[in-house]
């Protein structure tokens, strides 16, 4: 079993987050990028998403996606905002990254 994964996810489809919650990686976190910052509005936006902050899973989101689709004052606050340097270093961080 794997001990670290991170999510990426770039639908606005729920599926890929629905993945990363059913997973049985001890050490995961969540990328949201492309169109998948709208899942990360306040909200009903993603009823999965909601529940990943219920289990202190770790959720990122990319700004300068946010920035093109005007999303700038929608954004949970529970969910940290990067840029992609930032993004780079998770990537190195994680054992293994999934892109969905």
């Amino acid at each position: 079993m794997t001990s670290s994964c991170l999510y990426l996810i770039s639908s606005k489809n729920e599926y890929g987050v629905k993945v990363a919650l059913e997973s049985d990686v001890n050490d995961k976190a969540i990328c949201l990028i492309q169109d998948a910052v709208y899942l990360a509005c306040k909200g009903p936006a993603s009823k999965y998403i909601d529940d990943a902050i219920k289990r202190n899973i770790q959720i990122y989101v990319i700004e300068k996606d946010i920035v093109r689709r005007g999303l700038e004052k929608l954004i949970n606050p529970s969910i940290k905002i990067i840029n992609y340097s930032e993004l780079i270093d998770l990537i190195f961080k994680y054992e293994r990254v999934l892109n969905l």
